[in-house]
C-alpha cells in the first residue's frame, strides 16, 4: 500500500483503481466491482452485492484521504 499514489473510480464500468508511484514497475491494480459475468476480467468477481460494494468504495474514499493528506494530487472521484 506504500506504493500507491492514486485511486480513483470510473462509476459507469465499476472500476476501481489503484494506481502505483512514479517509478514503480508496475501501473497499478484494476479491480472491477459488481461485475460477476464471466466478461470480468479482473478483480474480485464476488464483490457484487451492493452491501460489499458500498464496503470497498468505503475503504477506497477512506485511502485516498490519507494519501491527500500526504501531499498526493488526485483523480476527480465520482461515485
Amino acid at each position: 500500500m506504500d506504493n500507491i499514489g492514486n485511486v480513483s473510480y470510473e462509476p459507469k464500468i465499476h472500476q476501481l483503481c489503484f494506481e502505483y508511484k512514479k517509478g514503480s514497475e508496475d501501473f497499478g491494480e484494476l479491480l472491477n466491482i459488481g461485475g460477476s459475468s464471466s466478461k470480468t476480467l479482473y478483480g474480485s468477481k464476488n464483490i457484487h452485492q451492493p452491501d460489499e460494494i458500498e464496503r470497498v468504495l468505503d475503504f477506497a474514499e477512506a485511502f485516498r484521504v490519507k494519501l491527500e493528506q500526504k501531499g498526493y494530487k488526485l483523480d476527480k472521484w465520482k461515485r
